[in-house]
């Protein structure tokens, strides 16, 4: 698994905007575990955010989001 380079880190300027992310690599096929356990939102795939999945923890009281997964 692999953080990429430093344009891929929370925080980091893209284009006139800054990343709002963290993008985490791993070879396809590699599981995908959710940081929390929650409630789907909202999932789907579209050109800009891929296969994207955002997730409600009531626990957290927080959203998380995954882009660019894989099928």
């Amino acid at each position: 698994m692999s953080y990429g380079e430093a344009g891929a880190r929370f925080g980091a300027g893209r284009g006139g905007h800054v990343h709002q992310g963290q993008d985490v690599f791993a070879p396809a096929g590699t599981p995908l575990v959710a940081v929390r356990s929650g409630i789907v939102l909202e999932a789907g795939s579209d050109a800009g955010r891929g296969n994207y999945l955002a997730l409600f923890s009531p626990k957290a009281n927080r959203t998380y989001v995954y882009f660019h997964m894989q099928e």
